[in-house]
Parts: structure tokens; sequence; C-alpha cells
């Protein structure tokens, strides 16, 4: 399979699902597909985001060798849509130590920025939470931001943040 090809054909959930089921578990597929994450063409980091994100839905050690670079490369993503599908798998792991500084900065960055879709600032909320359960002393620093959120976001966003507020 051409895999840059094939990315290009459409962008489905069809295509991605396909190339998926290609891929598999095999992780030498999987890094020409990380290497395309890591390209300067947006267009194709942002479905072979989508399609590492959903083959990690699968088998998420694959992407484990890949954190450090995401987290390195996180906030230099230019389109949204990327910075969702790889947030949204950071938000599901137990973070490495190295990670959760850089992660709880950008997020809280992204979580107040009028800029950012819903989609981001919920995966930057969990992350935020799942840091500060593990360090207690950024739960009144959450806590005040989720209470930023409340007064001032969208329903889905002011709901999420009223979950997480109930748990801090």
């Amino acid at each position: 399979m051409n895999l840059e090809g094939q990315l290009m054909i459409e962008m489905s959930r069809r295509n991605v699902d396909y190339i998926a089921h290609h891929i598999g578990n095999d992780p030498v597929l999987f890094k020409n597909l990380m290497d395309l994450v890591f390209t300067k063409e947006t267009k194709l980091q942002l479905r072979a985001s989508w399609v590492a994100t959903s083959i990690s839905d699968k088998s998420p050690d694959l992407l484990k060798p890949y954190i450090k670079k995401i987290v390195t490369h996180i906030d230099k993503f230019n389109h949204s849509g990327i910075r969702r599908n790889l947030l949204r798998y950071l938000s599901e792991i137990e973070l490495p130590d190295y990670a959760k500084g850089k992660l709880y900065d950008v997020c809280s960055q992204w979580l107040l920025s009028r800029e950012e879709p819903p989609a981001v600032k919920v995966h930057c909320m969990q992350i935020m939470f799942n840091i500060a359960e593990e360090e207690p002393d950024l739960k009144n620093e959450l806590r005040l931001f989720l209470e930023e959120l409340v007064d001032h976001e969208s329903a889905a966003i002011r709901s999420r943040s009223r979950q997480l507020l109930s748990r801090i």
C-alpha cells in the first residue's frame, strides 16, 4: 500500500478504518504512519494522526514509543484537528513524568484560548485533571481554570468542567 497516497484519497471514517486495518499491529507500518504525522504537510499530518489514534484505540502500545516526540511537537501543529487527535490519546494514558509539565502548561493555554475548538479543550481538561490527580498541589489551580470555563464557554465545555469539578 502506498500509505501517503491512500491517506490523500479521502478523509473519511471508511478510509481511516481501511488504513488502520492494513497497518494492524505492525510496528514498522505504524512507524511509516507516524513519520507522516510529523511531516511538514498539514493535510497529511491531520489524516495520519486520525489513523494513528484510531489504531491506538485497539493497540495503545503502538503509540507509546512516540509520546516524547508528540509532547515535544504538540504545540507546533498548525491544525486543531491534529492537536485534538493526539491530545485524545494523551488524555487516555498514564503520562510519563517528563511529559507532565509541558502538557499541563500547553493545555492550560489552549483551555483559555478563544481560538481552540471544544474538542481540543475537552481533552486538555482531561489531561490537566489526570496530571492534577497525581500532583495534588495543582488541584486548586485546575479548579480555578475549570470555574473560569463554567462562566464563559459553550454548553459542552461547561458540562465537562462541572463533571471534573465535582471530582476534584
